[in-house]
């Protein structure tokens, strides 16, 4: 089992495939502690496949992942959100029937110390989820599900945030919103592997990126470089 103790998650030569086609190929991808680490593609490029392979959801065919030193390739889902691993997951993925603070409360489903000043924390950075913790989930607005699906996350008292389309279907001014969370996330000591579709908003904030394309990482580097990139500005960035 290789040990490298330079960066929280190592993805190396990893490929998944549903059935006899291959979402993703070959894929080499590194997130240090501390940074925002952004993958930028179109719809269908295969971010969400690799984020859902880290998580445990879907196996690879080659490949293996990493996570503090520790080789998780083949370990269940649980201990990987055990170990300090946490997704939020394109849709947001609440329980739509149950209240603000029960959905907070599942986050916390694998802890046994700590919750309640996790809730404290987490109602002290988005005020507008203990004015709602007793109200349904399916009555928050599009931004306010978002948002929760973001503190639910924190529950977790998570070492790698995962965030797959966090700006999906929102209003511009929530995107907005969301972006600022979370690069506030990221000044507050977390770290963060982000897939987004909205690559001009998601450089803007991270420390480096990889751009997909048909299941593959084309192009990788510093954010600045990426924004700066006459390919990935025309391609991805309206440029």
């Amino acid at each position: 089992m290789e040990k490298n103790n330079s960066f929280l998650l190592r993805v190396k030569d990893l490929s998944i495939s549903y059935g006899n086609i291959i979402a993703i190929r070959e894929i080499n991808l590194k997130v240090e502690k501390g940074e925002i680490v952004t993958l930028i593609g179109a719809n269908g490029a295969g971010k969400s496949t690799l984020v859902k392979g880290i998580l445990g959801i879907q196996r690879p065919s080659r490949g293996s992942i990493s996570f503090l030193g520790q080789d998780i390739t083949w370990t269940t889902v649980d201990r990987i959100v055990a170990s300090g691993i946490v997704l939020v997951p394109e849709g947001r993925g609440i329980v739509m029937e149950m209240t603000v603070m029960e959905n907070l409360e599942l986050g916390a489903y694998h802890r046994r110390e700590g919750v309640l000043v996790s809730m404290e924390q987490v109602f002290e950075q988005f005020p507008i989820l203990r004015e709602r913790k007793h109200q349904k989930a399916g009555l928050l607005s599009g931004g306010q599900q978002q948002i929760l699906a973001i503190g639910r996350a924190l529950m977790a008292d998570p070492v790698l945030i995962m965030m797959d389309e966090p700006s999906l279907g929102l209003a511009p001014i929530l995107v907005h919103q969301v972006f600022e969370i979370i690069a506030g996330l990221k000044k507050s000591g977390h770290t963060i592997l982000l897939a987004e579709q909205n690559a001009r908003k998601a450089t803007q904030i991270a420390d480096r990126g990889y751009v997909f394309e048909k299941g593959r990482i084309i192009l990788e580097g510093p954010s600045q470089d990426l924004i700066h990139n006459e390919m990935v500005s025309k391609a991805y960035l309206g440029g």
